[in-house]
């Protein structure tokens, strides 16, 4: 087994374990990783020349770096694969202040033996596809949820960075080319809240989410769902808010995993922790 920088001939190979784990990216999400940090992403071959793991980080600013698809085909685990994929993955971010990622609760316990810290709780919920889909508008709700168009871009870009303290402008504009369709905003005086998506192999992912208000953020996902019924959803939501999230119970959405958000090192972002209601996922942050 040797690493090497990963390139875009090796999507395949890290689609393939993405399908061994059983995880939902596609081609487009490796892309990005490849695109937005180049040089950033590490796979592990073996002497066929297959991609047996895989791990990328991607840099959000000059003082955060991000870690995710930490991959090892199941049959090469426990031969230290992933754990020298992961130390690649920090030694190419060891300059920036701190390295982020979200853990499943079978990985936490490597990444605190590195010195990651949990920060905060996300939980995955999935919606089914024969889930009856809510009313656009709930009796009473939130007012000015409309589909989201290009020129909101600069103003979400506004908002988000105000939830997470960081500059996402390209990651947003990357996620409303791939998914308009699943792009919407809270519009009154201006922009208060805004849902984007993306497509996934076996669930399209809603997500970021934010939002000034809980009634706000529920009615962004029931003007989605009622946009495109069938449609099988996932959602990493914050939990700070419990009546959000019973919101989305009532949905039909069901808990499927948990994840913590940890860190490495001592800064973290100046944003607001209450705006953001859902995250991009644990590839993105």
């Amino acid at each position: 087994m040797h690493l090497r920088t990963m390139t875009t001939a090796d999507i395949d190979g890290g689609l393939r374990l993405c399908r061994l784990s059983h995880w939902n990216q596609m081609a487009r999400d490796w892309q990005q990783f490849l695109r937005l940090t180049p040089g950033g992403a590490t796979v592990a071959v073996d002497d066929a020349g297959q991609v047996i793991g895989s791990v990328a980080t991607m840099r959000y600013e000059p003082h955060l770096a991000w870690i995710a698809m930490v991959l090892v085909d199941p049959a090469a685990r426990g031969r230290g694969v992933g754990t020298a994929l992961l130390h690649r993955g920090l030694e190419q971010v060891q300059d920036v202040h701190a390295v982020g990622l979200d853990a499943t609760p079978l990985g936490q316990p490597l990444y605190e033996k590195l010195g990651f810290v949990v920060d905060s709780g996300l939980t995955r919920l999935e919606r089914p596809a024969d889930a009856v889909a809510p009313p656009a508008r709930a009796a009473g709700g939130a007012t000015g949820i409309r589909p989201a168009m290009r020129d909101d871009l600069e103003f979400i870009g506004q908002l988000d960075v105000q939830a997470t303290g960081l500059a996402r402008h390209a990651m947003l504009g990357w996620l409303f080319e791939g998914a308009p369709a699943f792009a919407f905003v809270s519009d009154g005086w201006t922009i208060d809240g805004f849902l984007l998506g993306r497509h996934g192999h076996s669930f399209a992912h809603l997500g970021p989410i934010v939002a000034r208000t809980t009634e706000h953020s529920l009615a962004l996902v029931r003007a989605c769902l009622a946009r495109h019924p069938g449609h099988r959803f996932i959602i990493d939501v914050t939990d700070h808010d419990p009546e959000w999230r019973a919101g989305l119970e009532a949905m039909g959405f069901r808990a499927q995993r948990p994840f913590a958000r940890m860190y490495k090192g001592h800064w973290r972002p100046e944003g607001d922790p209450a705006l953001l209601r859902a995250s991009i996922g644990p590839e993105f942050g």
